[in-house]
């Protein structure tokens, strides 16, 4: 029956007529006139003055009906007007602030209640004009007609009647036509949702259609009379004059007629709905086409509605920015006339614009996939549009603060002592500035490929770090701090940046947080970045750290410049370089010094030559306890040596490498401890070199003397080498020492060679070697006959040997052994020369052996001895004489030489002996007295 129910209306609305025209007939042309002239008087005045009645009623006293309302406000029930905002605030707690007298938002309830009421007020006044109206009618049409009867004249009552039938159905229809035309509006809306699947809203639509009433709101525009009204849509039009909600907002009154709004909405929903596809997500925006845009232009312009949800929006925003303080600073921007006063309209368009702009591209997919697929050009030119928006200017001043309001940067600011009163907040139109520098940062993540929001957010993560360049690195920061909110903040990123360091077990105490914020700049993030990529790349921070990775000549320069150049990271340069030794499986942990420095181009130096001696101390193995020193080349040590001394950081670890290299070896006695800067290039090199012949040979303190010449002459450039076996010989020549006391070691030698001069060491070695080859030290015991045949030139070279045959044998010999031969001081009395230039050593030697080689041993001589050896042979007293006379220490001696063996031991006194000038005695290139008395003794008996 429902599907009849257009047709049923429209034969409904043509009884009204003939009824009301049979009526007329019944009346006659004067009654069915007059009644139908009040009718309109009474409808007109209804439509002037219901309105007046409703404002009324918003004033009326209605305190007799506190009992209705909540036991919490009863006391404030007064009129409705003043009992609205209490009951408001009382139902709505949380959006007390929309209903404070004198927002606006409360007079567009006024509206609504006020529309309440003036449908109220025609409901009842349609039921007194069946009623009290018709009465009155009557009453008066009593008073006011004719006494003497004339003619009705019925047919023309007829068609009055009939007028006033048409006027009933006309009127009846304009709220049918408005409640149709409602509906009509509302089907998208109605379509959309019997979409949704489980819903109480979707059941009741379906149990609504299902019954038949939606058919039955729609049999109106089946009928005759909708039809009529359909040539000047006045049916509707008269609904809205009606059914509207008048509010008055800066003094201006705003009329919202709500069918036609409610239309214009649902063309709206209808055209986002059927581009979105019934999907309402975050892509919307960008699924319009420009004609969509185009057609929901047009319908926001026909729109007032608008008006008013921005106004109860913005006094709700309003509310909620002051309770949360989100104006701090902004007070004379962020105000809530300012936000009223916003073009909303204006600002739709403008972001319609900027999709357009995006169509242009054919935009596709969501917007976390395709967001860097514009160009540079076009990303600038939507950034620009979307910065014409003049919300923006609000929301982002407000963003600034609740970014500064948010619990966890509030702990960090209180954690690093940062006032929020220093914040600098740049005004608005810095602000805007900034938003448009969003044009940057796009082109520099378009520059490094990143090819939605997933690859943004990741950026940074070690696998990606790892990927981008440093130069990009650069480019990113350098976009990120041409912000200025972020530029004139840097200690907020600062303290963020240190706290995470901190986070890391390994990070923490690297470095203070006032020393960081204190130096924190733009170019620290660079540093900072840089160098966690490096280290991430590189596994410095796990177990397994790839040494061989890291120290590639291009990472030490990295690492160099940065450690050194970064105010922040060569404040805890020391400990990093802590960490880096720690994680090398090592049997000697380096340390860091905390004498030197790692700053500026010192520090870079430094550092480069660090890690490069590093790098070949490791590559040779010399810190593990797999180094093979035999193994390394002459080479490689020259390598080793040079990249060694040039780092103050690893000479400084010397003293330990060396100490671990000879620890538990038979060359233990080489335990160096000197400043690092006695460790030059050579210095290191002939120290290397010597513990490595050491190695090969087996080398002891008491087999040292069976190195070769050229092994000796090479350890002996060798300061700290000499040092320790000039104190290996002092201690072996002292008590218990396997020489005890048999060296004499003068003091003030100097031990080590050089290139052009030979040191004690290598000479005293080379002396011992020469006076008993390699037989071992603890043998070392010679005599003045070991000497015979021997380079003297070699073995007194020497001062240890030179004072140790002259202390402990020639003196001796002259003084105690043979002093009944030999005097203890020249013809002139004074001392003879042992030592220096010119010494009567080497002579005095040289006889001795000569006299030997002639048969005399001094060991054992006498007079007898004597004579039997000039007897021997002619050529003897001539070989003796050359034997003296080459030395002073004989020639100065023979006076008493001979008197002890021709005069006490020969007893041939009658020999005159020579008591002069011993010069008289002979030269060696000119005989003298000596030849003529050995030749005499060769003559006796």
């Amino acid at each position: 029956m429902l599907e009849q129910a257009g047709n049923i209306l429209s034969i409904a609305f043509i009884g009204i007529i003939i009824l009301s025209a049979l009526f007329g007939l019944i009346k006659g042309v004067r009654k069915s006139i007059f009644q139908l002239i009040f009718s309109i008087f009474f409808f007109i005045l209804a439509l002037l003055i219901i309105p007046f009645i409703a404002e009324a009623l918003l004033d009326a006293n209605i305190s007799f009906l506190k009992g209705v309302f909540p036991p919490e406000i009863q006391e404030n029930v007064t009129t409705l007007r003043g009992t609205i905002p209490y009951y408001l605030r009382e139902l709505m707690p949380e959006q007390e602030v929309l209903f404070t007298p004198g927002s606006e938002t409360l007079e567009i309830v006024y509206g609504i209640v006020k529309l309440v009421l003036v449908i109220a007020l025609f409901i009842v006044y349609f039921i007194l004009s069946f009623t009290v109206l018709k009465l009155i009618t009557l009453i008066i049409w009593k008073f006011v007609k004719p006494k003497e009867k004339v003619d009705k004249r019925r047919l023309l009552g007829t068609l009055v009647g009939g007028v006033r039938g048409l006027l009933t159905v006309l009127l009846i229809s304009i709220p049918l036509a408005g409640l149709t035309s409602m509906y009509n509006s509302a089907t998208p809306f109605i379509n959309a949702f019997s979409g949704e699947s489980n819903t109480e809203t979707t059941e009741e639509l379906e149990s609504f259609e299902e019954d038949g009433y939606d058919k039955l709101l729609k049999s109106y525009d089946d009928t005759w009379v909708a039809k009529l009204y359909d040539l000047t849509n006045l049916d509707e039009k008269m609904f809205d004059s009606v059914f509207r909600i008048t509010v008055k907002l800066k003094d201006k009154k705003e009329s919202v007629k709500i069918r036609k709004e409610l239309a214009h909405v649902a063309n709206i929903f209808d055209v986002v709905n059927t581009a979105s596809d019934g999907k309402i997500d975050g892509n919307l925006l960008f699924k319009l086409s420009n004609e969509d845009l185009e057609k929901i232009k047009e319908n926001l312009d026909k729109t007032n509605a608008l008006k008013l949800v921005q106004v109860v929006a913005v006094e709700y925003l309003y509310g909620e920015i002051k309770n949360r303080n989100l104006d701090k600073d902004y007070e004379t921007h962020l105000t809530v006339e300012n936000l009223k006063n916003i073009d909303l309209k204006k600002d739709i368009i403008t972001l319609f614009n900027t999709i357009k702009i995006i169509n242009r591209d054919e935009f596709e997919g969501t917007v976390d996939e395709k967001i860097f697929s514009f160009d540079k050009a076009t990303a600038t030119e939507i950034v620009n549009e979307l910065a014409e928006i003049e919300y923006l200017s609000y929301l982002l001043p407000m963003g600034l603060n609740i970014f500064l309001e948010n619990a966890d940067i509030q702990e960090l600011m209180t954690q690093y002592n940062i006032d929020v009163n220093d914040v600098n907040k740049p005004n608005p139109e810095e602000l805007i500035e900034d938003f448009k520098n969003i044009t940057n940062v796009y082109g520099t993540l378009k520059d490094l490929n990143v090819n939605n929001l997933e690859d943004a957010k990741n950026l940074f993560k070690d696998d990606n770090l790892m990927e981008l360049e440093d130069e990009q690195i650069e480019d990113i920061v350098d976009v990120i701090f041409d912000f200025e909110v972020l530029d004139s903040n840097a200690n907020i990123i600062a303290a963020y940046l240190h706290n995470t360091l901190e986070q890391q077990p390994f990070l923490q105490g690297l470095i203070s947080k006032e020393e960081f914020m204190d130096k924190f700049d733009k170019q620290e993030v660079k540093y900072l970045l840089l160098l966690g990529k490096l280290l991430i790349e590189n596994d410095v921070f796990n177990e397994n750290i790839n040494l061989n990775n890291l120290l590639t000549d291009t990472n030490i320069n990295k690492l160099s410049r940065i450690m050194a150049y970064s105010k922040i990271i060569s404040e805890f340069t020391p400990s990093l370089l802590e960490m880096i030794f720690d994680s090398y499986n090592t049997v000697v942990l380096l340390e860091v010094p905390s004498d030197v420095s790692y700053k500026n181009e010192v520090g870079e130096q430094e550092l480069n030559n660090l890690f490069q001696a590093f790098k070949s101390l490791k590559d040779n193995e010399v810190l593990t306890a797999n180094f093979q020193l035999a193994t390394l080349s002459n080479l490689k040590i020259r390598e080793l040596s040079q990249k060694i001394s040039l780092s103050k950081t690893i000479t400084h670890n010397i003293n330990k490498m060396v100490n671990q290299i000879v620890l538990e070896k038979t060359y233990e006695f080489v335990n160096p401890n000197y400043a690092r800067t006695h460790w030059s290039e050579d210095e290191i090199y002939y120290t290397i070199l010597t513990l490595k012949i050491f190695e090969i040979k087996l080398i002891s303190s008491s087999n040292i003397n069976i190195l070769t010449a050229n092994e000796i002459e090479t350890i002996s450039k060798s300061i700290t080498v000499t040092d320790a076996i000039c104190n290996e010989i002092n201690r072996m020549n002292g008590v218990g020492g396997i020489l005890e006391d048999k060296l004499v070691i003068p003091s003030g030698l100097i031990w080590y060679s050089t290139e052009t001069e030979k040191g004690e060491v290598e000479k005293m070695l080379l002396a011992i070697k020469e006076v008993q080859g390699d037989t071992p030290l603890s043998n070392f015991n010679p005599s003045i006959s070991s000497l015979y045949g021997k380079n003297k030139e070699i073995i007194f070279a020497s001062e240890v040997i030179k004072h140790t045959f002259v202390e402990k044998h020639f003196k001796p010999l002259i003084t105690v052994d043979l002093n009944q031969y030999f005097e203890s001081k020249d013809y002139d009395g004074n001392d003879f020369v042992w030592y220096g230039e010119n010494n009567d050593t080497l002579a005095f030697l040289q006889a001795l052996e000569d006299l030997s080689n002639a048969g005399i041993n001094y060991e054992v001589m006498n007079f007898d001895l004597f004579k039997t050896v000039l007897k021997s042979n002619e050529n003897k007293p001539k070989e003796v004489n050359d034997a003296i006379v080459q030395s002073r220490i004989f020639t100065h001696s023979l006076t008493k030489m001979f008197t002890e063996l021709i005069h006490n031991q020969g007893g041939y006194t009658m020999i005159p002996i020579h008591d002069g000038n011993p010069e008289e005695w002979g030269t060696p290139t000119q005989d003298g007295k000596l030849l003529d008395l050995l030749e005499a003794i060769a003559l006796l008996p």
